[in-house]
């Protein structure tokens, strides 16, 4: 009994140190026995297929949408929800998780059963992109490789620069999150998508609050947005355009009226992996048309 809670009390302690740290590795982070992996998080998940390191890949959670392949895998359920048990079934010699994953009891349960735990901060920045795939490339032995996606990530962030360049203004946009007509909140400032409407060349229409609110009429027609921009499953849980369209305000709205709304899958808008750059630049097209027909010409 004395030695099972001394287990469990380190494995807690690794969790606080798992963020800095790659877990049970050598110096550079690469690990020993990556023989069978559980990927947690659908953004690591797209680095290990991107890397072609999937020999190994036993499981994912259920964020982990792309490639198709990985929602074939046995899967450990929702990334800040798992079950210690359904991760150790699997018998992983190594789970890779951002700092999203949880609850700790779970990872330090998992931990405490003998298991590297190897926590990568979740940081949805461009840099923070790199600094995850060179971290899972390193722990997986493919640090060529993870260059190699560093450098397209870049090449494609450069080409969203340089296609924004020749903009003539930045259109203001809203993101909304919807689930169904009940729940539809409205992003302020410092939000993954905040940092993609910036990173495509925009403004995001509302600057006054961090984070969420809900969405209220007012507040739409007083932000007065060029482009709405979702997720697809948040503008299908709606009923599409016409169900946006019959939101509190949207239709008294720039982007209502001119129904200039764009839709991007969650995980490739939102999720900070590989493609990344692809998703940067196929928005600065979208909200950028003019330039689009300028370059084709």
């Amino acid at each position: 009994m004395v030695r099972s809670v001394f287990i469990a009390l380190v494995g807690v302690a690794l969790v606080g140190v798992a963020s800095a740290q790659p877990g049970v590795g050598d110096a550079r982070g690469k690990y020993r026995d990556v023989s069978r992996v559980v990927s947690v998080g659908g953004s690591l998940t797209e680095i290990v297929y991107a890397l072609g390191a999937t020999n190994g890949l036993v499981g994912t959670d259920t964020s982990s949408g792309y490639p198709e392949a990985a929602t074939r895998l046995p899967q450990v359920g929702y990334q800040r929800r798992l079950s210690a048990e359904g991760v150790l079934s699997l018998n992983p010699t190594l789970v890779l998780a951002t700092d999203d994953a949880g609850p700790p009891a779970a990872i330090a349960q998992i931990q405490s059963a003998g298991v590297s735990v190897m926590v990568v901060p979740n940081a949805r920045t461009p840099e923070g992109v790199k600094a995850k795939i060179r971290t899972i490339a390193r722990a997986l032995g493919r640090e060529e490789k993870g260059e190699e996606l560093a450098r397209d990530l870049d090449a494609d962030l450069l080409q969203a620069r340089e296609f924004v360049a020749g903009a003539r203004k930045k259109p203001r946009v809203l993101f909304i999150y919807a689930r169904g007509q009940g729940t539809m909140m409205v992003s302020g400032s410092g939000t993954s998508a905040d940092t993609m409407i910036q990173l495509a060349g925009a403004v995001n229409a509302v600057s006054g609050y961090e984070n969420y609110k809900p969405l209220t009429a007012e507040a739409v027609v007083a932000a007065a947005p060029d482009v709405i921009l979702m997720l697809s499953s948040g503008l299908d849980s709606i009923g599409g355009v016409d169900g946006l369209l019959k939101a509190p305000g949207v239709a008294l709205t720039p982007a209502g009226q001119h129904r200039r709304i764009v839709a991007m899958d969650g995980l490739y808008l939102l999720g900070f992996g590989p493609r990344t750059g692809k998703a940067v630049l196929e928005l600065a097209r979208e909200f950028h048309p003019e330039t689009r027909v300028s370059e084709d010409q």
